[in-house]
């Protein structure tokens, strides 16, 4: 028996139940908040959308990697809306830091395509290096 069975059991008939717990609801996640925020995104770019931003939001945790991603998916979104000639030529490199297995290959994958999605790069190829190849054997290696 339950705790909450052997309470109304312990009630003699004839007697009011006593009043049920009411368990307060548990505050929203981020995950849920930046899941709201490009649902929202989502509907106000349409035809301009991106599997990869879906993908990347579906993720668990990494709730400031996924919050820069809409901002820059936004940036992108109102750049596009200008027409051409106000538009300006804009520079985008990430440094993704953090201990093995937190996550950085994939969300940088993710935001190749992104980018490559909407239009920002000609490709979706990711190159994965470190400090010092890049020091080594220089940039354009």
């Amino acid at each position: 028996m339950s705790v909450d069975e052997r309470t109304l059991a312990a009630v003699p008939i004839g007697q009011a139940l006593p009043e049920p717990e009411v368990v307060p609801a548990r505050p929203e996640s981020p995950d849920t908040k930046v899941a709201a925020q490009w649902a929202e995104l989502k509907q106000k770019a349409a035809p301009l959308h991106s599997p990869s931003l879906d993908e990347l939001v579906s993720l668990i945790g990494l709730t400031a990697v996924k919050e820069q991603a809409l901002r820059l998916f936004e940036k992108v979104r109102r750049e596009r809306a200008l027409p051409a000639e106000r538009r300006i030529a804009q520079t985008v490199h990430f440094a993704l830091l953090g201990n093995p297995g937190t996550g950085k290959t994939t969300v940088a994958k993710l935001l190749a395509k992104m980018l490559h999605e909407v239009g920002v790069r000609r490709s979706d190829v990711f190159v994965a290096t470190t400090g010092e190849k890049l020091a080594r054997m220089g940039a354009d290696k």
